[in-house]
């Protein structure tokens, strides 16, 4: 029973220490009905702000609060819209505190006002900082603040309980780039400081031009460049006015319109219809042209058209046309457009009159790059003209002195379809038509075509077609002027003309056609060892080629691949065949083409020089196989020999007969095929003899002994020739013995040598003459014939004397060396 009450106590007590303890929100939660915010700052004559809920940072302003009689409130200042319920740290991060404000009752019953804060110039208060403001709209929050109970601490609630706006202002910047200027012209108005990504409300004249501004918002740091023209207007001073939607901030900008006056076109001949247009005049009122000073009449040119009484619109606009009256000389004329009611709002202009010209092109339709001929007639006279395509010079020409002139043009890059060929404001229509070209028109599967387009529609996708194939052409679009160099590759096709269709706004075809292999020869003909070069085309790409003669593989060939077109080039040695007709054949393994070849007979010889019995070595090649060689020397029979299959020999030698210095023929010949070779006989001449016998200028018998040095010479042998003369030039020779071995002859009986009248004498020399018929001549003796002893006989005689005197001289000697004792 004890421990019943015991435990109902202790609940008890448990009970009222919780409830000293709960949360004062749960014994009193606050109600806010309203906050005010007003801006306290000065006086209203000093602050255009003042009693507003607007201001600029640094303002005092005051807060009223109706609602709950609880007096602690702690309030945010934040550019975070939120509602209320919401949570400060939440919804709200952004802010400036004023924490556990003691608000005092004002009379109002419920009301509490504080006015001792003042507008920050940032909020770094919460989790996220915002230290630099930008105008516009931001918003003062309430939450309760329960202060210290007991041993509970002070606290916030972060429910929001009261809302109140309050417009920043002040910290919004904005110019103009001008202030004065025409109707169309471009103004610029930048800003800063404004809300972030707010719109731009734009005014003109009280009108609302935001719908003509490219992009009339800020950008996220509240930024903005407006970029627009001036609105049709009067003339005068008309309000530029920019605001933010959410900033709030505004500013207005004076910009002076002034009259202007457009013509169109600004030149012509007598007749041409111009258009006047006249921006920046007054409202709704009447305007008198002037043309050089001169008025003209209104009521013809702008108060009554097609019986209609027009005045300029209200925004001071006109738009009249005349036509440039005839008579008029060709020059620059001034055009004034007044108010009729204030000649302060006037604006003028000039066009020029043009002399009544004639222009003629050689033909009106052609394509990019043709020549077009340009005839111009009673234009200005010795003046310089550009002659326009479109828009672009394509030439200057000076006039004759009747103001003529003729000048060819080189049609410049274009889009298909008409142009204008213009000088000055006459001008006749060009029609350019596409053209295409292939940089190539035939070859094979997989070879890449280049097509050059030009004329065709710009910026227009390429269609190529292959027959009635699609192909894929690269680049696929024309550029700006229709013109393209693009590619595509052949597919696969038989061999024969095809058609390639380009189609870009127009379509034209051009023909390709694929070929077969094919190969040929820089020569059809050789000798073994020459080489011959093959080119190939059309063969299999990227594939191995083989070279064959008659069937048998060439030896010491390269590798040879064809290339991406399936060509190549590749050399060859003719090897070691015998002469005359065979067949090269060339492969890819698939494709097999063939060519004739003549192999030629050759021949070498070493030494091709020498004397009479030089050994010489004959190599051939290139004869007939099994044929009879044979090898002559100056049309004789030098060697002979039966020729192998392969029509080549080596080594058939011979010595070199007797043959006269100088080249000489060798014939190497198989009956059919014959090769002449050349060798040089040596052509010097032996030494000369010596006369030894009879002696110079002696006297001689009848028989006489001749005797001369021996003479040696390479191309043996060496034969002498014996003259006997008369007379000196030899033109008398009374012996003449040629063919001599022996240096020495004696004469027969029958050749013995009369003695000559008057002691004359007679002359004698030799002539020596080696293998190869080369001679030289010895000098010149003489001898007499005489009727003495035969000369032989003399010198015996001659001899005994000799000793005799000397067998005398001793025996005197002695004598007289014993008669001296």
């Amino acid at each position: 029973m004890k421990k019943g009450i015991l435990r109902t106590l202790g609940v008890v007590v448990t009970l009222a220490l919780m409830l000293t303890v709960l949360p004062a929100s749960i014994a009193s939660a606050a109600v806010v009905n309203s906050l005010v915010i007003v801006n306290t700052q000065g006086t209203i004559a000093t602050n255009p702000y003042y009693g507003q809920a607007k201001g600029q940072p640094g303002d005092s302003f005051s807060l009223t609060l109706t609602g709950s009689t609880t007096t602690h409130f702690t309030f945010y200042f934040s550019n975070q819209k939120a509602n209320i319920g919401d949570d400060i740290g939440t919804e709200v991060t952004t802010y400036k505190q004023w924490e556990g404000l003691a608000l005092t009752s004002s009379s109002s019953p419920g009301s509490v006002q504080i006015t001792t804060l003042s507008i920050p110039s940032s909020l770094t208060d919460g989790p996220v900082n915002l230290t630099s403001l930008h105008g516009g709209i931001y918003y003062f929050y309430a939450v309760q603040y329960f202060p210290t109970s007991g041993s509970v601490p002070a606290y916030n609630d972060t429910k929001i309980l009261g809302i109140a706006e309050f417009g920043l202002m002040g910290i919004a910047e904005a110019e103009i780039d001008k202030d004065n200027g025409y109707v169309g012209d471009e103004v610029i108005v930048t800003g800063s400081g404004f809300a972030p990504d707010e719109a731009l409300i734009v005014n003109f004249a009280n009108r609302d031009i935001s719908g003509t501004v490219g992009n009339p918002f800020t950008e996220e740091d509240g930024t903005f460049e407006l970029i627009f023209e001036i609105p049709e207007s009067i003339k005068g001073v008309q309000k530029i006015k920019i605001t933010g939607e959410e900033s709030g901030a505004e500013f207005e900008f004076n910009f002076t319109v002034k009259s202007n006056l457009i013509i169109t076109p600004t030149s012509g001949q007598a007749g041409t219809v111009l258009t006047i247009n006249g921006t920046g005049f007054a409202y709704r009122n009447g305007i008198i042209l002037f043309l050089n000073g001169v008025a003209v009449a209104s009521t013809d040119f702008t108060w009554v058209t097609d019986a209609t009484y027009k005045r300029t619109t209200n925004f001071g606009s006109f738009t009249i046309t005349m036509p440039i009256p005839s008579g008029l000389a060709a020059g620059t004329y001034t055009v004034k457009a007044e108010d009729e009611d204030s000649t302060a709002i006037n604006a003028q202009t000039t066009f020029q009159v043009l002399l009544n010209s004639v222009l003629t092109i050689s033909h009106s339709t052609g394509n990019v790059d043709d020549t077009v001929t340009v005839t111009g007639t009673n234009f200005n006279p010795n003046s310089s003209v550009n002659i326009l395509f479109d828009t672009q010079i394509v030439a200057t020409v000076t006039t004759d002195a009747l103001g003529n002139f003729s000048q060819q043009i080189t049609v410049p890059a274009a889009v298909c379809g008409a142009h204008i060929i213009k000088v000055g404001t006459i001008q006749q229509t060009y029609t350019v038509t596409p053209k295409m070209s292939l940089d190539k028109t035939q070859g094979i599967a997989g070879t890449t075509v280049t097509i050059t387009g030009k004329g065709f529609a710009g910026g227009t996708t390429i269609m190529a077609m292959f027959d009635s194939t699609s192909v894929v052409i690269t680049p696929a679009v024309t550029n700006a002027t229709g013109g393209f160099v693009a590619s595509f590759t052949v597919p696969a096709a038989a061999t024969g003309s095809h058609t390639v269709t380009i189609t870009a706004g127009n379509a034209l075809t051009a023909n390709f056609s694929i070929v077969d292999a094919s190969i040929a020869l820089d020569v059809n003909s050789g000798k073994v060892g020459e080489t011959i070069t093959v080119t190939g085309a059309n063969f299999g790409a990227g594939r191995n080629i083989t070279f064959t003669i008659d069937g048998v593989a060439i030896p010491g060939v390269a590798n040879i691949t064809t290339n991406a077109t399936g060509g190549f080039t590749a050399p060859f040695v003719i090897p070691s065949i015998a002469g005359g007709l065979h067949t090269l054949a060339v492969s890819d393994g698939t494709t097999s083409k063939t060519a004739q070849i003549t192999v030629t007979a050759s021949a070498t010889m070493t030494p091709i020089s020498g004397n009479v019995g030089t050994s010489v070595t004959v190599n051939g090649s290139g004869f007939s196989a099994g044929g009879q060689l044979t090898i002559k020397y100056n049309g004789t029979v030098a060697a002979t020999g039966v020729l192998p299959i392969t029509g080549a020999f080596t080594n058939a030698t011979f010595p070199i007969p007797a043959s006269t210095g100088g080249v000489h023929t060798v014939e190497v010949s198989d009956g059919i095929n014959t090769v002449n070779l050349t060798f040089t006989m040596e052509s010097t001449a032996p030494a000369a003899p010596t006369l030894s016998l009879p002696l110079q200028a002696s006297e001689e018998k009848g028989i006489v002994t001749f005797d001369w040095s021996d003479v040696t010479d390479p191309s043996l042998p060496v034969t002498y020739t014996l003259q006997v003369a008369t007379d000196s030039s030899f033109s008398n020779i009374v012996l003449n013995k040629a063919g001599l071995t022996a240096s020495t002859y004696t004469l027969t009986e029958a050749e013995q040598l009369p003695k000559l009248a008057d002691g004359g004498q007679y002359y004698w020399r030799v002539i020596a003459t080696d293998g190869a018929s080369n001679s030289s001549t010895s000098a010149v003796n003489t001898f007499t014939v005489g009727g003495g002893l035969p000369g032989w006989l003399m010198w015996v005689w001659i001899g005994i004397g000799v000793v005799v005197v000397f067998i005398f001289a001793i025996w005197l000697g002695r004598r007289m060396a014993y008669s001296s004792y």
